[in-house]
């Protein structure tokens, strides 16, 4: 234990109590400067706030993330460089800890990734066979070539893919085989010698001025509910213009008008289950 520091009373002249003060000088002055030019111990600190890690002990640490870090004058972390919480929620950790934490947070991503993927492909298999059997129907109708049938569902397919895999290690050529084969499966009911991939190679015309390419893109990608039916009132009323009698014209066009009525319930219908669907897979798995 330290000796208590002794005042002018323990000494009976001055001279002794002078001569104490030289052999004895006070320590505080030399305490301070010892405070302040004690060096920071390097170390992992942890945010308790948001879960990031600094670890000051890497190697690469001055090169990497070192640059965004604020220290005080005794070389203390003054806050997280990411949520720029106070130092007091810095938790000092061992590498063991840190290790730990870093592998279940892994472990996480991978399988958050892994449903996100699992989702992702139910979409786009929901997505593109509904397209497929919307395209079909259309060409059975005689609405679309064989050609144009296989540029429109090849440039949404793709589309429809992108939608979903923004964030997501998918590539569209795991997936284009697939969709030539659908392509093919159609154009062979058509007895069509050219494969599906000549034509996409062979189409010359600008798919995105396609006006049945471009409502199709906003019903699947956009989620317009009635940009199909809205199309194909156009594409009636243009067929109606052309003709040269005006005989039932009045009893054609409220026709007409029921039946945009009915397929933009049908579309509708159609698109809100689409929804509920990516809804369920979100919350279910």
């Amino acid at each position: 234990m330290a000796e208590a520091r002794k005042t002018r009373s323990d000494f009976e002249t001055d001279s002794e109590w002078y001569t104490y003060q030289i052999t004895h000088p006070e320590r505080l002055e030399d305490d301070t400067k010892k405070t302040q030019t004690k060096k920071h111990e390097k170390g992992i600190f942890m945010c308790e706030k948001c879960g990031y890690i600094i670890d000051e002990t890497d190697k690469y640490f001055d090169k990497v993330q070192g640059k965004n870090i604020k220290r005080d004058n005794q070389g203390d972390i003054l806050k997280c460089p990411k949520c720029g919480t106070d130092k007091k929620n810095l938790k000092k950790i061992d590498k063991n800890k840190k290790n730990e934490i870093l592998r279940k947070r892994r472990l996480k991503e991978e399988k958050d990734q892994a449903r996100k993927l699992d989702i992702a492909k139910e979409n786009i298999k929901d997505d593109i066979v509904d397209l497929l059997e919307d395209l079909s129907a259309r060409l059975k109708r005689g609405e679309l070539s064989v050609d144009r049938f296989v540029v429109v569902f090849m440039y949404l397919s793709q589309r429809i893919i992108n939608r979903y895999t923004k964030d997501l290690d998918i590539d569209w050529l795991d997936y284009r085989k697939s969709m030539f084969a659908m392509s093919k499966t159609v154009t062979d009911l058509y007895d069509v010698q050219i494969d599906a991939e000549k034509i996409l190679e062979e189409y010359d015309k600008n798919i995105n001025e396609d006006k049945l390419y471009l409502a199709e893109y906003k019903y699947y990608i956009e989620d317009d509910k009635y940009s199909i039916a809205d199309y194909e009132l156009s594409e009636r009323i243009k067929e109606y213009e052309n003709m040269q009698s005006n005989l039932f014209k009045e009893e054609r066009n409220r026709e007409l008008e029921r039946k945009y009525q009915q397929r933009r319930k049908e579309l509708e219908e159609k698109a809100e289950l689409r929804v509920q669907r990516r809804i369920e897979r979100n919350i279910v798995k």
